[in-house]
Order: C-alpha cells, then structure tokens, then sequence
C-alpha cells in the first residue's frame, strides 16, 4: 500500500513540474465575461487621447499613465454604449472602487483605443473647450 502511494505522489509531483515546464513562461488570460473581454482588450491596445479628454485629464488631475490602472478597476455599462453596428464601437466605464468615481468613454478601433470623454461626473463638470 505504502509503495502505491509513493508511486502515486511521485506521478503528481512529476505532473505538476511537467505543466508548470509547459506552460509556465505564457501570460495566459481566461476572460468568459464580456466585460473582462472589452477591459482586457482595451489594456493590450495602446491609448491615445482626444484634445477634450486631454484637458480633462488636466483639469481632475489623473495622469495619462493611470489609464491603464482605472481599466483594471473599471466596468462596462454595455447599456449605454454604442457597440452595435459601429466600426469602431464606443464604451462607457466607470470605476468601481477608487476615492471618486471616474467616468470613461473609450472608443475601441481595431489598432487602438481613444478616450474620447473622461469625467469624475456624468455630465461635464469639468470646462474645456
């Protein structure tokens, strides 16, 4: 009996090396959801943005190089974006858990993604021209 055991955590063992040999050195990302899809796409595309937005990031003070860090904590709100029958579909996110919350409008092309509008209101607090 105390062979069989051996022999079988021997087998785990060698397993576990053999899949962490494999595929170890991979970044591989499980994204079912919709809305992990659409952050994480949003995250591997490089951002630019809008003259607008640009201001608006001067204005509340975030930094172009957080963008990256507010996807990671953003969600989509599918209801109100325009991602039907667009070429390059439009996405409004918001924070979910940060001091003020942070509204977004992404649009999603193929090669990259712009912010079009970025707000910590839904409506424009901030005015720029």
């Amino acid at each position: 009996m105390a062979k069989k055991i051996i022999l079988y955590l021997f087998g785990v063992v060698l397993g576990i090396f053999l899949v962490r040999f494999l595929f170890g050195g991979r970044n591989i990302a499980c994204n079912y959801f919709p809305e992990g899809r659409v952050i994480d796409n949003l995250k591997k595309k490089e951002v630019s943005f809008t003259e607008f937005s640009e201001c608006q990031l001067s204005q509340i003070g975030i930094k172009k190089e957080s963008i990256d860090s507010l996807l990671s904590v953003s969600k989509v709100h599918f209801s109100e974006s325009k991602i039907r029958g667009m070429e390059c579909p439009e996405y409004v996110l918001s924070t979910r858990s940060t001091s003020a919350t942070v509204h977004m409008v992404i649009r999603n092309c193929e090669n990259e993604a712009t912010v079009l509008y970025i707000d910590t209101a839904k409506t424009a607090s901030v005015r720029c021209p």
